[in-house]
């Protein structure tokens, strides 16, 4: 058995998830959690793996309840546990199956946050659950359905907030039109300030109502020249990550 990764206010155990806890997910959720509405108080976590991205926005909005939904049944293994354990066990709901044909015909929500499988279907990973987690499946929740099911969801003021390669952000525009979504704020996100290699994307509805508003377009560079995580980055993890963390050089 591993052990837990530890967070300020609840831990996260993953013995059985194919996906760990990476980068991508500790960047969307306290990323998601400083620019989402702060007045949702309904949040959806789709594909939430291990529960750390529904256990953090639990965390930014006390007054929310938060659904997550998974279909790996080792990482549901993980994520029940984790909510249990957790101080918001009583806000959070994990809803076992397919999105596509769970959350259908559900309710509407005013945050949707999901770090989707994107890569390939070509891409190569020797596990197959963890392919599985990483990878865009033909049959599945693809980023195309995923943007789909998150219209269908959303209330009229609701948000859907993601991470993908940058190179994917055509690929969302032209998914969004399709469906009525706007990229509200985008933000780039690089290793030490080059070439950015995630875009973390959040998405309001266009309504009838609503007047022009240019997409606002931000940077985010993860570390500073001497290893140490960003100030910026510390700025926005330090309600969630612990300090020892936090002051960690990054890992060569």
């Amino acid at each position: 058995m591993s052990r837990p990764f530890r967070l300020k206010h609840f831990e996260i155990v993953q013995d059985y998830a194919a996906m760990k806890i990476g980068t991508d997910a500790l960047c969307l959720g306290v990323w998601c959690a400083r620019y989402a509405d702060r007045g949702a108080r309904r949040v959806l976590d789709l594909g939430t793996g291990t529960g750390i991205l529904a256990l953090m926005l639990a965390q930014a909005l006390p007054e929310a309840k938060v659904s997550a939904i998974e279909i790996d049944l080792e990482a549901l293994r993980d994520c029940r546990g984790n909510f249990e354990r957790s101080p918001y066990t009583t806000r959070l709901h994990l809803y076992e199956g397919n999105a596509l044909s769970l959350l259908t015909d559900g309710p509407s929500y005013d945050l949707i946050i999901s770090n989707p499988p994107y890569f390939a279907p070509t891409t190569f990973a020797p596990n197959e659950h963890r392919a599985r987690a990483r990878t865009e499946q033909t049959e599945g929740l693809t980023l195309e359905r995923l943007i789909q099911l998150s219209a269908r969801l959303l209330s009229p003021d609701g948000e859907l907030c993601l991470i993908t390669p940058t190179d994917r952000e055509t690929d969302l525009r032209a998914y969004a039109a399709e469906n009525l979504l706007y990229p509200h704020l985008l933000c780039e996100l690089s290793h030490q300030g080059g070439q950015p290699i995630r875009l973390i994307s959040l998405w309001r509805r266009v309504l009838s109502s609503s007047h022009y508003r240019p997409t606002g377009r931000m940077h985010l560079s993860l570390y500073q020249a001497n290893g140490l995580y960003s100030t910026a980055f510390v700025d926005l993890a330090s309600e969630y990550l612990l300090e020892e963390l936090l002051g960690q050089a990054k890992k060569e």
